[in-house]
């Protein structure tokens, strides 16, 4: 397959060929994008599991600007629902089993 690039001059118009080809290509990028934010996400949540482990949570988790419950007490970190938290929020939940030593 020939990778096709249609390039139109400023003002003119594109043919029906010239925009098909073009939503194709955006639609590609689209897939690509949402591949590769899947893929990190996925690897962001491997790494976090690896560093915290299964611990409980101390404390309810709210997010900051929506007042929205993200964890519960008693909840166990490390699982799918992480997945939803942003990492400003991540790093603001209490763990049970945490060194209270120097606080």
């Amino acid at each position: 397959m020939v990778d096709v690039r249609i390039f139109s001059r400023k003002g003119q118009e594109k043919d029906e060929r010239a925009k098909l080809i073009e939503a194709e290509y955006v639609a590609k990028l689209e897939k690509n994008l949402g591949d590769e934010i899947r893929i990190l996400t996925d690897e962001r949540l491997k790494r976090l599991e690896g560093i915290l482990g299964a611990k409980e949570v101390l404390a309810d988790l709210h997010d900051e600007r929506t007042n929205k419950r993200l964890l519960v007490k008693g909840a166990i970190s490390g699982s799918r629902d992480d997945r939803a938290i942003s990492t400003k929020n991540l790093k603001r939940i209490r763990y049970a089993d945490k060194d209270s030593k120097g606080q």
